[in-house]
């Protein structure tokens, strides 16, 4: 932060936000919300301060990554209810035709 530099009311004001969300370990949005802030100018505001050199960018959020790993669930059968209340589960990728005669088969019954 530049030293001797007197702050305009607006910047001191918008500086304060930022260091109490920083505080807070809320996001910037949720902040703005919970004090009735605008989000917009909010963001705007620690944009214009770091540029001025108002703001300790050491203070300001960091970002980091944590590895994730993706699981797509598997889906290997679909379920069939029929009016009976009897189920059949057919496996994905059967065949249409044996389906198909299943439940002609199940009709005449």
């Amino acid at each position: 932060m530049e030293t001797g530099s007197k702050l305009t009311k607006q910047q001191s004001y918008w500086r304060d936000q930022v260091k109490h969300c920083e505080t807070s370990g809320q996001s910037m949005t949720n902040y703005a919300k919970q004090y009735d802030l605008n989000v917009k100018k909010f963001y705007n505001w620690k944009s214009r301060l770091l540029k001025l050199g108002l703001l300790n960018t050491e203070a300001t959020e960091e970002l980091s990554f944590q590895p994730v790993k993706l699981i797509s669930p598997t889906v290997t059968q679909c379920r069939i209810y029929l009016i009976t209340g009897d189920k059949i589960d057919w496996p994905i990728g059967g065949s249409p035709k044996n389906l198909s005669q299943i439940l002609t088969a199940l009709r005449d019954v």
